[in-house]
């Protein structure tokens, strides 16, 4: 099949039972595939407004599936691009797979030494809040993967609390990162979250009061980590599995039933969190519909 045909099979809108098929056969054939994949990522970060195109943004998806799962390191640059533009917080909903899956197609597209580039990029004025807090996802898989060691994540994570997010006025993010630095390196980030928190103002301290911060504290690192693996899928080889989630993305209903349920919340066994509150691991959903179920 010829560049163009085969193009123009990966943006067809109703080609997803061919799509799956070949794709498995695709990955075991990168000389013919790699080269159209990469060009497909860099003309969608030299012109994105083409991604206002449905079917623009279904070849961007495919192609970075086939990337990620082809362990592909040449392209991180061209996504970081796509990242940063304003319009890729518009275009794509957000409970679109390039979001739901973003952490992992990143992680794999950046090699161990590139970590420090997540926490630069997260500094950036002009990025959206969704792709900051994506990118602080990201940091935490490479964590809970093990792709990077504590030590390289617990680094980044210092940086980002010395800077105090760059000054950004997120309450969410900003609970999200104090839970996910006292995970990974309480003990050593404990002077550098204390700050920031003091930083973030009345809607921080009203979303996580400080009791509840002392208490994640006193929790400690393994209970911390056992919470956010709830959340952590590390499944990401199975390419008809991924394609299943790129063409039927689940609604937040359904992300939020799938959440594994437990007889005895760790949180509970310390304290008590109001169950319409948001889930201090930093997921975005209420915390009965999380840690709290």
């Amino acid at each position: 099949m010829d560049t163009p045909a085969f193009r123009s099979l990966l943006r067809a809108q109703d080609n997803e039972a061919e799509i799956t098929e070949a794709f498995p056969a695709w990955l075991t054939e990168p000389q013919n595939h790699l080269p159209v994949m990469r060009s497909i990522v860099a003309e969608a970060a030299a012109q994105p407004d083409n991604l206002k195109d449905a079917s623009a943004r279904q070849e961007l998806r495919l192609a970075l599936l086939y990337l990620a799962l082809a362990g592909d390191q040449e392209t991180k640059d061209d996504f970081l691009t796509i990242l940063r533009h304003p319009e890729t917080a518009t275009v794509f909903p957000q409970d679109d797979w390039l979001f739901n899956e973003m952490p992992k197609v990143l992680s794999r597209l950046l090699r161990p030494d590139q970590l420090p580039l997540l926490g630069e990029m997260i500094l950036e004025r002009d990025l959206s809040d969704m792709v900051r807090e994506q990118l602080l996802m990201c940091i935490l898989f490479r964590w809970l993967s093990k792709t990077n060691s504590s030590q390289e994540i617990s680094n980044v994570l210092r940086l980002l609390l010395e800077k105090n997010l760059g000054g950004l006025k997120n309450p969410q993010l900003a609970m999200a990162m104090i839970v996910n630095a006292i995970a990974v390196d309480g003990k050593n980030l404990q002077g550098q979250v204390m700050r920031f928190y003091r930083q973030g103002g009345p809607e921080l301290s009203l979303l996580l009061p400080e009791k509840t911060l002392q208490i994640f504290f006193d929790l400690g690192q393994d209970k911390l980590k056992k919470m956010l693996l709830q959340n952590y899928d590390s499944s990401f080889t199975d390419p008809k599995v991924e394609l299943k989630k790129l063409f039927h993305p689940p609604s937040k209903e359904e992300q939020e039933a799938q959440l594994p349920s437990q007889s005895k919340p760790i949180v509970r066994e310390t304290a008590k969190i109001n169950r319409n509150a948001p889930c201090p691991c930093g997921s975005g959903k209420k915390y009965k519909k999380c840690c709290g179920q």
